[in-house]
Parts: C-alpha cells; structure tokens; sequence
C-alpha cells in the first residue's frame, strides 16, 4: 500500500482557544502529530510520485492567490472526524 500525500492547512497557531479545543477532544492527535487544520486535497499524489516540483507547483499555485478571511463558526463531531465551516456558507444537498 502506497503512503498517500495531503493538501493540509495548519490552524493551531492561528486560534489558541480552538487547538485546544481540538487537542482536549482528539488527545491521540497529539502523539500522531496532527493538528488543527482543515484538509483541502486527500489523496493528492502518492508519496513515492511525489517530487519537489510538485511542491513546488503548489506553494506557486497559493503564492498566486489573494489571501483569504473566514470565521469558523461552529465545529462539529462526527463519526471521529471534526467538521467545520466557514461564516455565511450553504449546507451541500445530500
């Protein structure tokens, strides 16, 4: 079985409150070394495929971008997965 890479926003050092929100409710995180974040891309490119251009590619795609806002306004727990979302957003049909 291939190792899978991620697409992964880090959020503990941007909201004390929240990360330790986040580490009181998912303690095992800890020793896992996963913190507050939000995944945007998984899988994205199996590990042994993935190359420096590639990081390379994506720190270029975000450099391009505009920063971005958004206030989480609620955090969810579901089947051991944490969602949450943003101020002002639609629930997708189901």
């Amino acid at each position: 079985m291939s190792l899978r890479t991620s697409v992964t926003l880090v959020l503990a050092g941007q909201n004390a409150e929240l990360a330790a929100a986040h580490d009181e409710l998912y303690p095992e995180r800890i020793a896992e070394h996963i913190p507050l974040s939000i995944t945007l891309l998984y899988p994205w490119i199996p590990v042994e495929r993935l190359t420096d251009a590639d990081v390379e590619g994506l720190a270029a795609f975000f450099a391009a971008r505009r920063t971005f806002a958004f206030e989480l306004t609620r955090v969810a727990d579901f089947s051991r997965r944490c969602g949450l979302r943003r101020a002002g957003a639609r629930r997708r049909p189901t």
